[in-house]
């Protein structure tokens, strides 16, 4: 077996510092980083969104701004949520009002961003939903 010079051994070891150190600064695959991580919700989206959820048009909904956060709810917390301030017009009394109201919205990989409404009527549950990859969803 050939003996390496002082010089060879160095540069070999450089080279598999070198190595070793772009391979940690990589970290997960961009693949799998998009997965993990949704990009953020944006006031178009949002708009949409909260349109279709309230079936209104998009110009009556006025998007004041969007919190990007955890969510937390009953023991179960996930990385990716956002919470909209926005204005929409409101029934209320038998005349329409514009009110600012608040809205969280949640992120799945199927999914993508949506909303979420659990209704219960005549006995029954349902969850309607409204989101940015499947669209309008009634599950009963």
């Amino acid at each position: 077996m050939p003996i390496m010079t002082n010089q060879k051994s160095n540069q070999a070891i450089a080279t598999l510092a070198l190595l070793i150190a772009l391979c940690l600064s990589l970290g997960p695959s961009s693949a799998q980083a998009q997965d993990q991580v949704p990009r953020p919700l944006n006031r178009k989206l949002a708009t949409q969104l909260i349109a279709d959820f309230f079936e209104i048009g998009e110009s009556e909904v006025k998007i004041a701004y969007i919190l990007d956060g955890k969510l937390k709810r009953e023991g179960f917390e996930t990385e990716f949520g956002a919470e909209v301030t926005y204005i929409r017009p409101v029934i209320e009394d038998g005349r329409r009002r514009r009110l600012v109201q608040y809205i969280t919205f949640q992120h799945d990989e199927r999914l993508g961003w949506f909303l979420r409404e659990i209704i219960r009527k005549d006995g029954r549950d349902y969850i309607d939903i409204c989101s940015e990859l499947e669209g309008r969803i009634r599950i009963e």
